[in-house]
């Protein structure tokens, strides 16, 4: 994902690897551009992830606190509840820290939406 080849991108230029820092650069290029045509396809059918109508602001806003309210109230708290199980404190805490970020965003995209506006974000 775009992501991942970002972060190798810095990577590669932290050691020096420009050009390799290029290609993952290019890469991720490809990979958000990649995904902008599949969610632009799925307009027709709704977002993936929450089954929410997506193309408008206000249906993406929506669509983006389904998708926050999923990530804090289940994904990341199950997450980090397993690898607290199996003894993986640092593990847990990041996915705490992922919980304790996402409501900071839901928080925003909620005020966004009762704004009626996108000035909160």
């Amino acid at each position: 994902d775009s992501a991942r080849f970002a972060w190798f991108a810095t990577r590669a230029d932290l050691e020096g690897e420009l050009e390799l820092a290029t290609l993952f650069r290019a890469a991720a290029q490809g990979e958000a551009q990649e995904c902008q045509g599949h969610l632009d396809f799925l307009r027709e059918v709704g977002d993936p992830q929450t089954r929410a109508p997506i193309g408008t602001s206000e249906q993406n806003l929506k669509a983006a606190i389904n998708r926050a309210v999923y990530e804090v109230e289940t994904l990341y708290v199950g997450f980090g509840r397993t690898a607290r199980e199996e003894g993986f404190d640092a593990v847990a805490e990041w996915f705490e820290g992922l919980v304790r970020a996402g409501r900071r965003r839901l928080e925003r995209l909620r005020s966004a939406l009762q704004d009626g506006s996108g000035s909160a974000l």
